[in-house]
C-alpha cells in the first residue's frame, strides 16, 4: 500500500512538472511601425508639455540594441511604412531607410502601403540589396503567379514551435498610384492568413503572430475572423496603445508612429496559448538614451546629401497652418496655389496627401518636403457645372476628404447633397465647362474621390511640392484662415 501511494505521489510530481514547464515558454518581441523616414529627432506636437524632442532613428537602434542585450532571444518586428515622409526618403527614393534598416537588421518587417511610393521595381530592387527579410503573404504578381515577398517566417529563438505571418492592406489599391502596382495582385489578408494557418497546424505550429500592415480597425476584425491568432502586432493606423486589445484570445498592440515608441512584449505561453501577456509602449526621448554610433553614422551622411538647400528659410507664416476640419487653412492654402499656378476654376487636394502641420514662423524648404512628401503631379481636367454638384454631392455623402478651392458649397448632410454651390461666388451652370487642378494621385482615382468616370487629363509636368515651393517664394509671407468654403448643415 505504501509503495502503491509512492508511485502514485511521483506520477503526480512528474505530471505537475511537465504542467509546469508547459508553462514556462517565454518569449520577448520589440516592435515599432510607421516610421515614416523621421531619421531625425523631432518635438511632437501633441502630449508632450514639457516640449520634450523624440524619435530619431539613432535613437530608436539605440533603444532596440539595448533591450537585445538584455533579451538576446527576443525578436525585433517592424510593422511597416518606413518609407515616405521626409525629403531624404524621397531624394534617395527609398535607399536611405534600407540603409539604417540594414545596420539594424529587423527579424521581421512587414511592406506597407508607403513602401510602394516609388513604384514596384524600385521596392523589388531595394528589397534585393536589403540584409533582412520583408513580409507580405497576400501579395502576388498576379492573381495565380508567385507572391512577391516572403509569406511567414518559424523562428527557432523560441523553444516552442511559432510562426510569424506577413500580412499588408487589401486597400493597396486605393492608397497608392495605381501606376505603382501594376501586375500586382493583393488576396484578402484573412483568407490567406487561413490558408496558411491550416499549413502550419498540419506541420505542428500552433502559436501564431500575424505582423500587419492593415490598421486596428482591420486587426480587430481578422482576430475576430481568425481565433487562431495568439498575437497581431501592427501598423498602418498609428494606433498609440498603452495596453493590447484584447479580442477572444488574441492580443493586438500597436505602437504608434514616426519612431516616437518602441513596443516591448514579454509574453508566456504554453505553446499554443498566451497564458501571461506583459506590454509596455516606450518613449524614444534622445536626452535619455545612447544612440547607436552606426545608424547616427548614415542618417548623418544621408542629412548631408540634402545638404543646407532644405533649411533654406523662402517664407514666413503668420498663422499656424493645420490640417484639421472639415476645411482647413492649410489645405485652403495649397488648393489656391494649384488654381493660381494653373488658371483652372476648382482646385482640390486629398486630405491624406498633406502630411505635415507647421507653426507659426519661418518656412523652410523642408517644411513643404514635409507638407508635401509624394512627388504627385499637377494635372488638370473638365467637368461640366452638373457633374461638379455630381462630385459635390458625392463628397458628402461619403464623408467630405478633399480640400477645395475656388468653389463654395453647403454640406447637406440630411439629404447628403451639397446645396448653394457656387463657383468664383457665381452660381454653378449646369452646361458650363469648368477646368479642375489637382494631383495625379486624386486624378488616377476620379471614382473613389468623386464618382466621376475617367476622363482626358492634361499632365502639367510639375511636382505639386514644387509649385507649392513656388507659391511660398512668390508670396514671402502667408497668412492663411478657414473661409466657411464647406459648411456643415
Amino acid at each position: 500500500m505504501k509503495l502503491r501511494f509512492c508511485a502514485i505521489t511521483v506520477l503526480l510530481l512528474t505530471a505537475l512538472t511537465a504542467f509546469s514547464f508547459a508553462e514556462e515558454y517565454q518569449a520577448t518581441f520589440i516592435h515599432w511601425n510607421d516610421f515614416h523616414s523621421r531619421n531625425m529627432p523631432w518635438k511632437p506636437g501633441n502630449y508632450n508639455p514639457d516640449g520634450h524632442m523624440a524619435g530619431g532613428y539613432a535613437y530608436l537602434a539605440g533603444l532596440v540594441d539595448s533591450l537585445r542585450e538584455v533579451y538576446p532571444k527576443a525578436l525585433a518586428v517592424h510593422a511597416g511604412d518606413d518609407f515616405q515622409g521626409t525629403p531624404i526618403s524621397s531624394i534617395t527614393r527609398g535607399l536611405s531607410q534600407i540603409s539604417i534598416l540594414n545596420e539594424i537588421k529587423p527579424d521581421f518587417f512587414t511592406v506597407g502601403n508607403h513602401e510602394f511610393d516609388y513604384g514596384l521595381t524600385r521596392l523589388l530592387a531595394l528589397q534585393d540589396s536589403a540584409k533582412f527579410d520583408m513580409y507580405a503573404a497576400n501579395v502576388r504578381r498576379d492573381k495565380k503567379g508567385p507572391r512577391l515577398f516572403k509569406s511567414l517566417m518559424i523562428p527557432d529563438k523560441f523553444p516552442f514551435k511559432a510562426a510569424l505571418i506577413g500580412l499588408t492592406t487589401d486597400d493597396l489599391y486605393t492608397l497608392c498610384l495605381p501606376t505603382n502596382l501594376e501586375g500586382i495582385y493583393v488576396e484578402d489578408p484573412a483568407e490567406t492568413a487561413r490558408y496558411l494557418i491550416d499549413s502550419l497546424k498540419n506541420e505542428g505550429v500552433e502559436f501564431i503572430v500575424a505582423v500587419t500592415h492593415q490598421g486596428i480597425g482591420e486587426d480587430i476584425k481578422l482576430a475576430q475572423e481568425i481565433p487562431d491568432i495568439d498575437l497581431i502586432i501592427g501598423g498602418h493606423s498609428h494606433t498609440y496603445m498603452s495596453k493590447p486589445r484584447i479580442e477572444g484570445n488574441t492580443y493586438i498592440v500597436q505602437a504608434s508612429s514616426s519612431g516616437r515608441y518602441v513596443g516591448e512584449i514579454h509574453l508566456k505561453t504554453d505553446g499554443k496559448t498566451i497564458q501571461d501577456f506583459d506590454f509596455k509602449i516606450l518613449e524614444v526621448r534622445p536626452d535619455k538614451l545612447k544612440p547607436s554610433p552606426e545608424v547616427a553614422r548614415i542618417v548623418e551622411y544621408y542629412e548631408a546629401q540634402a545638404g543646407k538647400a532644405l533649411d533654406e528659410v523662402i517664407g514666413e507664416l503668420k498663422t499656424d497652418w493645420s490640417r484639421k476640419g472639415v476645411e482647413s487653412n492649410l489645405g485652403n492654402w495649397l488648393t489656391d496655389a494649384m488654381r493660381a499656378y494653373t488658371g483652372a476654376d476648382i482646385g482640390i487636394q486629398n486630405n491624406g496627401g498633406i502630411r505635415k502641420d507647421l507653426p507659426a514662423g519661418p518656412i523652410r524648404v523642408r517644411d513643404i518636403w514635409e507638407i508635401s512628401p509624394f512627388s504627385n503631379k499637377i494635372i488638370t481636367f473638365t467637368v461640366t457645372g452638373k457633374e461638379v454638384q455630381k462630385m459635390l454631392d458625392f463628397q458628402v455623402k461619403r464623408g467630405i476628404s478633399l480640400q477645395f478651392s475656388g468653389v463654395t458649397f453647403v454640406a447637406d448632410t440630411t439629404k447628403e447633397i451639397a446645396r448653394k454651390v457656387r463657383i468664383d461666388g457665381k452660381w454653378v451652370i449646369p452646361w458650363k465647362k469648368y477646368t479642375v487642378a489637382t494631383n495625379n494621385y486624386v486624378g488616377e482615382q476620379l471614382e473613389k474621390y468623386l464618382g466621376l468616370s475617367d476622363r482626358d487629363i492634361k499632365n502639367l509636368e510639375i511636382l505639386d511640392r514644387d509649385l507649392f515651393l513656388k507659391a511660398v517664394r512668390d508670396q514671402k509671407i502667408i497668412n492663411s484662415k478657414v473661409e466657411g468654403r464647406i459648411r456643415i448643415q
